[in-house]
């Protein structure tokens, strides 16, 4: 099953691309990455950093692209599906902590009360998956 960055990779490597976006985490790397044709880079994010005349541009175009994603993961995995895997991902079998869960479906329209209902059927998957496992072994 893919994940949310196997949706979003090309098309927002594209947008970074595009619009000059780097990423540095020292004042070398930043030197080194900047293009010394812009005048002035905003902080987007940790590491992240725009050409200033482009901020708006990047964040509109990025947020369609995350949007973008997101639909398609729903498309092809369902929301059970993306549920059980981000349970998976964030070791709910043995944490029993869903906040982290839903921290990570933030975008998606999925609730904390969604994960939750999905947590009984995600063990009973993970319980059946760990008994073929053993019969393996």
């Amino acid at each position: 099953m893919k994940y949310l960055q196997d949706y979003l990779k090309e098309k927002q490597s594209a947008l970074i691309e595009e619009l000059g976006v780097i990423f540095a985490f020292s004042n070398k790397q930043f030197e080194e990455a900047m293009d010394p044709k812009v005048e002035k880079y905003v902080r987007v994010a940790s590491g992240c950093y725009c050409p200033k005349p482009n901020i708006e541009q990047f964040l509109k175009r990025h947020d369609e692209v995350v949007t973008e994603a997101i639909k398609q993961d729903l498309t092809e995995n369902g929301k059970t599906g993306v549920i059980h895997r981000e349970l998976s991902n964030h070791e709910y079998s043995y944490s029993g902590d869903v906040f982290s869960t839903v921290q990570a479906l933030v975008g998606y329209d999925i609730t904390e009360a969604d994960v939750r209902a999905e947590t009984g059927p995600y063990m009973k998957a993970h319980r059946e998956w760990q008994e073929k496992q053993e019969k393996v072994i």
